[in-house]
């Protein structure tokens, strides 16, 4: 898909009415139907076409009342791992329980779970950190909880660097000319001045607006972002309909438009 991607977020439901599995169900009626289980996805990861079909079929066929999407740890990264059993049964996440023995396998949790209503209404009002409270409290108490092992694309996209990295990744291979400076996505509708400079890897929402002798390099644009004439924007992430002055400078940063107003937050070190 494009890269834009990125700034978008895809609901895919594979099951009816998976919103009522966050309603109590402690209150539900013996005589009610079942509530369905749901997927709970992190919001700041990049999934290229995970199995969650697959996923929704072990989750069922082990009877488990939460089930973690894993890959194979990333090359060079060290998260804390999550280690499953054989069958893939769930044995520590991120060293937890410290009484439970090693499991056979250490996977990654792409951040992707499965989980039943009993699960849910296990965790209670309030913040919550299921991976490091619920899931070892279940692993304890010998409860079906489990691990599918599966293979995908996946980019952590947690801080802007990580994000732009990513981005930069998937530009240039979707990018008509993927080469080193040269790699540009732009939507429909964009108004580029003849005398902008666009350096890749850089997409360009729909209907965004490049002024004369503008710069822009190595970031990514939401929707109708317009960037005023003799303005700079480098290794930056703008939201849609932000403008960028004339003549101003934005480097590392993070920028979108919050309740019609404009918010700039730095994400690089001062230099």
């Amino acid at each position: 898909m494009s890269t834009c991607t990125m700034l978008q977020v895809r609901y895919v439901i594979l099951w009816p009415s998976t919103t009522s599995m966050w309603n109590t169900v402690s209150s539900r009626k013996s005589s009610e139907p079942a509530e369905p289980c749901g997927a709970l996805v992190n919001g700041d990861c990049y999934y290229g076409d995970p199995d969650l079909r697959g996923a929704l079929e072990f989750h069922e066929r082990n009877g488990s009342l939460g089930t973690m999407v894993l890959i194979d740890m990333p090359p060079g990264e060290s998260y804390r791992g999550v280690e499953i059993a054989g069958g893939g049964r769930l044995v520590r996440v991120a060293g937890s329980p410290g009484s439970s023995a090693g499991g056979s396998r250490t996977l990654h949790f792409t951040g992707i779970h499965i989980l039943e209503p009993e699960f849910v209404a296990g965790i209670g009002p309030g913040f919550s950190d299921i991976n490091s409270r619920h899931y070892p409290r279940l692993i304890e108490a010998g409860s079906p909880v489990f691990g599918y092992h599966t293979s995908f694309r996946w980019f952590d996209l947690g801080t802007p660097l990580w994000f732009l990295s990513a981005a930069a990744e998937l530009i240039q291979e979707s990018a008509a000319d993927g080469s080193p400076g040269r790699a540009l996505i732009a939507g429909a509708g964009c108004d580029l001045d003849s005398s902008s400079v666009l350096n890749g890897p850089l997409e360009l929402g729909a209907g965004c607006r490049i002024g004369a002798n503008a710069v822009v390099a190595n970031s990514v644009l939401g929707k109708g972002v317009a960037v005023g004439p003799d303005a700079r924007v480098t290794d930056s992430l703008l939201g849609d309909g932000f403008r960028v002055e004339a003549g101003k400078r934005l480097d590392g940063v993070v920028a979108a438009v919050v309740e019609q107003r404009p918010v700039i937050s730095s994400w690089k070190e001062p230099s």
